[in-house]
């Protein structure tokens, strides 16, 4: 049988991959360093708030995920634009988040 890569479609397919590859280079190129590293830190945000709204909260991982929040605040304090108010704004609500999701925690057992 022929590889999969070798059909006509399967090129195809492999060359509007590449393309799409290189836009999104392309704009995130294009962006200011700033926002795409405001972006990734809405994303820790993002991640902490779902581990924390499990059934199963998973406190580790969004402890590790509110620690990079923090860490990456402290070390670009004042490089990040607007988006560092806001962030830093709502970190104190993700972290009374964490602490309720803990006491839920320990008050399963």
């Amino acid at each position: 049988p022929t590889p999969a890569a070798a059909t006509p479609d399967a090129a195809e397919s492999d060359a509007e991959i590449a393309a799409q590859m290189q836009e999104m280079q392309r704009q995130l190129l294009e962006a200011p360093a700033a926002d795409v590293i405001a972006q990734h830190l809405m994303s820790f945000y993002e991640l902490a708030a779902m581990h924390l709204g499990s059934d199963r909260p998973r406190l580790a991982d969004a402890k590790l995920a509110i620690d990079a929040i923090e860490a990456l605040l402290a070390g670009l304090a004042g490089r990040l634009g607007p988006a560092e108010e806001a962030i830093g704004s709502a970190l104190p609500q993700l972290k009374m988040a964490f602490v309720d999701a803990k006491g839920r925690s320990t008050g399963a057992d």
